[in-house]
């Protein structure tokens, strides 16, 4: 990506670079120059930015390309910013043109955003966040339609989730997502409504209404489940999961698997236990049971030590005794517990 000079009769590919005369810029070897001194040069040479490639790409998506360019996670952080300054928008998308049909695109290429978030590259991410980039726009990759967000908390990317969380990022907005796992147990198949055949399946599955917290739930991050809890995930609901229909799968279709039907409805700790992420479902339901006793005792530091108190009973199974009477988990507690307990003994009761 550099000028070509005529120089005795030849080519000599030279990058001219604004500040530095003739003899100064043949001085300096092509080993010398950097990525971003080339991009400039074609830029100060009359290259348009907004140009797409064969593939339908912008200057932003071929930098975020893997197979357009061999550069390190910082030059591409570079090269986008000097794309930015010349008027590139980050939430640009583009496609490629369908020469057969004659439609304009044939499919879609991601936002340059969506794209950063795929390749982990942090610093794109949060560049184009600062230029504007929305983080709650849905977009697409072959197996996810959603946000960035649930792309970053499948792949389970704690930095990545906290700076999209940050510029506004919203933890409960869903999307469309295949993935590869077993069909309920069968012990479990009442509680989550399973309709479908009694086999134990295994393949491909798909879920229309992920949150970000069951793509993480589901992949087992339990970082970053802690962290969508934290920021106003929600816990409880319920997300419809299908077995992908033998017609969707195309040559993919899973050995064993051709006809099986199955559909349920499981919240993000229930996809956890079913992916045999027990980790993460614990997380999730704990975050669950102290949401429940903060419902239930007076607010203030005065209560602070018996919450943690009644929240250590749930966890461990134990019944208390408070103020007189016994509480066990799960059961509802007077406001007048809390302060019975703050005068008389606690004592623990192995259930």
């Amino acid at each position: 990506m550099a000028i070509y000079l005529e120089v005795m009769g030849g080519h000599c590919c030279q990058p001219i670079l604004k500040g530095l005369d003739m003899n100064h810029q043949i001085e300096k070897s092509e080993e010398e120059w950097t990525l971003e001194e080339n991009f400039r040069a074609d830029l100060m040479d009359g290259w348009d930015p907004m140009e797409l490639d064969g593939l339908g790409r912008n200057s932003l998506q071929q930098w975020l390309s893997t197979d357009f360019i061999d550069a390190t996670p910082e030059e591409v952080v570079r090269a986008c910013k000097v794309l930015m300054e010349h008027g590139i928008n980050p939430d640009t998308n583009s496609g490629a043109k369908d020469t057969n049909s004659g439609a304009k695109y044939c499919f879609s290429w991601p936002t340059p955003l969506y794209m950063a978030v795929e390749q982990g590259n942090l610093g794109c991410v949060r560049l184009f966040l600062e230029y504007g980039a929305d983080p709650n726009r849905y977009d697409a990759s072959r197996t996810c339609e959603g946000t960035p967000l649930m792309k970053a908390a499948l792949a389970g990317n704690e930095a990545m989730c906290l700076i999209l969380l940050e510029y506004g990022a919203d933890p409960l907005r869903s999307g469309f997502f295949e993935f590869y796992g077993p069909n309920p147990a069968t012990e479990a198949r009442e509680s989550v409504g399973y309709t479908g055949d009694d086999v134990g399946y295994v393949g491909r599955l798909e879920a229309r209404e992920a949150t970000p917290l069951f793509c993480a739930a589901i992949s087992g991050k339990t970082a970053v489940c802690n962290l969508l809890l934290e920021h106003g995930a929600d816990a409880t609901t319920s997300v419809e999961v299908n077995i992908v229909p033998v017609y969707h799968r195309g040559s993919e279709v899973d050995s064993g698997s051709e006809g099986y039907y199955g559909r349920w409805n499981e919240t993000p700790a229930q996809a956890a236990e079913r992916s045999r992420h027990s980790v993460a479902a614990r997380a999730v339901r704990s975050f669950l049971r102290q949401k429940d006793l903060e419902k239930i005792l007076p607010q203030g530091p005065l209560f602070s030590q018996q919450t943690r108190a009644a929240e250590g009973a749930k966890a461990d199974g134990l019944r208390m005794v408070i103020g007189g009477q016994m509480w066990s988990p799960g059961q509802e507690m007077s406001n007048e517990a809390p302060v019975a307990a703050m005068e008389a003994p606690r004592q623990r009761l192995r259930l």
